[in-house]
Formats: structure tokens, C-alpha cells, sequence
């Protein structure tokens, strides 16, 4: 860059309050738990996107407030974003564009393996028949209330640390990962499903489903509780028999499109709490009898539970200490490293 042409700019800058000149990027590493220093010598790389394009620019170590500074970088309407790992966890930043200069700040947690800070405000359980088995979806809101990212507590393989622990009842079948759930990120283990990825400050919404036979008379559900929870409803189609519940409250049906899904709820539970369903209505009879609403309505249901968890994260969000999502707290998670 010619030193006119790098002076002009300057003078702009200044003229305009911007500390950063135009076409450079400054990226700030923000330490964001209480006490701790920013992070000095932590290696930030810079990622810049033009239309759907996206390309590494260049990776700079963090100066002792913890800034890394990126000189000399194309604007034309391009975006950055800045990603760095910080005890072993990985970070990123937002998008922000270049034109004008650019300061992008980028948070980091120190890490713990205690759950003291980790909450699940809301937890939905829809059972439902699906040709000649029975559904099961699970809908969780879990949240980090604390200043530090949980990475679990007990290490299930060398190097890979459990997170989260979601017991599956013998006999299922058909697991599907949904919202919140990476492939990449999770341990199948008999009995169990453990998810790897760690819980930065603020919350995540996670779905997975499977299939239980329905050859039996009759059937027990037993909901487990993987943390500190708020609320928590069992949703049973219409139609299938509710013989007995322990543990839970009746509380309103809900009725989406041409189904009804009979409510049970339970306030304020931590493990391990017991609770249980048993299930009559089984096999053919009633699979049958409900498959099409109860396939219309569960899918329905299901989004609108999502829709519900969303909802509820942004509202325990604004009461949190921490900040409102993960994609908040330094981007989306990741596995680990």
C-alpha cells in the first residue's frame, strides 16, 4: 500500500472517530469469564467471504490485550469472521465487513467439568404411533447460566469428554438426530447416547427420536433427566390408553390439526427424579386406527415444540447471566477442538 495513500486513510479514520483503518481488521479476544485476563499469544484466524465464497485470509497470535490485528484487507463489500481455539474448545466470531475497517469481537470461556451452571428449562416427551410401533421424540432446552464453557465430567474415551448422557430404552430402534445433534459429536453406547459437544454460555436446543415396538399389551415409559429441569410434559396421542402415571401432573391436552395429545407435567425436577407412563392400546388396534392423524398432527406437534423451545430459550436468555445463545457466546459449538 503507497504511504500516501495509507496517510489518507488514517486521517479519514481519525476524522471519522474509527480507530482501525479503512480495508484493516482488528479482531479483540474477550476473556468473558469473571476475573480471568484476555488471552495473550492465542492464535486468531480470519476468515473472508464475498458472495457465497468463502476463504482463509491468515492466522495472527494475540498481543497482550489480547488483540490480533489483520492489516491490509480487501473491503469491496466482503465479510469477515475470526475463529480460534481456547482450551481446546473452538470459538468464532460473527460476520462483519471490511469497508471502513472492521473490529470484530470474539469471545473465549475458560472451561469447567462441573454441571453446577447447567439447566434444561424446558424438556417435552410426544408419543405417538407410527406404523405399528410407537414414536418417541425428545425436545430439550439446555442452558449454561454460567460464565464458563461445561465440557462434561467424566472422560468416556482418551481425549473425548461426555457432555450430555440420553438413556434409550431397550428395544429401540431407528434413531434419528435432529436440531442441536451432531453426527460428528456423538458416542452410541449400549443403553446410552452421549453428545461430546460442549455447552458455551447461553443455551442450545437438541432433538433426536427412535421407535419402540408396539407388540406388547402394553407399554412403560420412563422419561430420564439429564439435569436440572423446570418443566417437563409427556404428550400421549389420543387414542392410545393411559393406564397409569407416577411422577407426573395431568395437565391441559394440546390439539394440533387433527390430533389430540394428552398432557403430564412435572415442576422443578433433578435427578433422579422417577417418573413413569404405563401404555395400553396396543398393537394393531389403535397403530392403525391413529397412523394418518397421528402422523399429520405428531410432525406438527413436533414443530411447534421446537418452535416452543426456541421461544423459551429467548425468554430464559434475557434472565441468564450468561449471553443469549451459543451463536452469542462465540459462534455455533463445536466438537471440541
Amino acid at each position: 500500500m503507497p504511504l500516501q495513500y495509507g496517510i489518507r486513510k488514517g486521517l479519514l479514520g481519525l476524522w471519522m472517530g474509527v480507530s482501525v483503518l479503512a480495508g484493516d481488521v482488528r479482531v479483540q479476544v474477550v476473556n468473558g469469564t469473571s476475573g480471568m485476563p484476555n488471552p495473550r499469544g492465542l492464535p486468531v484466524s480470519l476468515d473472508i467471504s464475498t458472495g457465497d465464497k468463502k476463504r482463509p485470509l491468515a492466522t495472527i497470535e494475540t498481543d497482550s490485550r489480547g488483540v490480533a490485528l489483520f492489516k491490509a484487507i480487501e473491503a469491496g463489500g466482503a465479510t469477515v469472521s475470526a475463529t480460534t481455539s481456547y482450551q481446546g474448545v473452538v470459538y468464532q466470531s460473527g460476520a462483519r465487513p471490511v469497508a471502513d475497517g472492521a473490529t470484530v469481537e470474539l469471545s473465549v470461556y475458560e472451561t469447567t467439568s462441573s454441571p453446577e451452571a447447567v439447566v434444561v428449562p424446558v424438556h417435552h416427551t410426544v408419543l405417538r404411533p407410527l406404523n405399528g410401533r410407537l414414536e418417541v421424540t425428545e425436545v430439550y432446552l439446555i442452558e449454561n447460566r454460567g460464565d464458563r464453557t461445561f465440557v462434561g465430567e467424566e472422560e468416556i474415551q482418551p481425549g473425548l469428554r461426555g457432555v450430555f448422557e440420553f438413556r434409550l430404552p431397550e428395544g429401540h430402534a431407528e434413531l434419528k438426530l435432529g436440531e442441536g445433534m451432531m453426527a460428528c459429536c456423538v458416542v452410541r453406547q449400549e443403553g446410552k447416547l452421549i453428545d461430546t459437544m460442549e455447552l458455551k454460555p447461553g443455551s442450545r436446543a437438541v432433538r433426536y427420536s427412535y421407535l419402540l415396538p408396539a407388540t406388547a399389551k402394553e407399554l412403560r415409559f420412563t422419561p430420564r433427566f439429564i439435569a436440572k429441569t423446570t418443566h417437563y410434559s409427556l404428550l400421549v396421542a389420543r387414542g392410545m390408553k393411559v393406564l397409569e402415571v407416577t411422577g407426573l401432573d395431568p395437565a391441559p391436552s394440546i390439539e394440533q390439526g387433527t390430533a389430540t395429545f394428552v398432557r403430564y407435567q412435572a415442576e422443578n425436577v433433578s435427578p433422579p427424579y422417577q417418573a413413569s407412563a404405563r401404555l395400553g392400546g396396543f398393537p394393531a388396534d389403535v397403530t392403525r386406527r391413529l397412523r394418518l392423524p397421528a402422523v399429520a398432527g405428531g410432525l406438527a406437534l413436533v414443530l411447534l415444540l421446537v418452535a416452543w423451545t426456541v421461544s423459551a430459550k429467548r425468554r430464559f436468555a434475557g434472565s441468564s447471566r450468561g449471553p443469549a445463545s451459543s451463536a452469542a457466546s462465540g459462534g455455533p459449538d463445536g466438537c471440541g477442538s
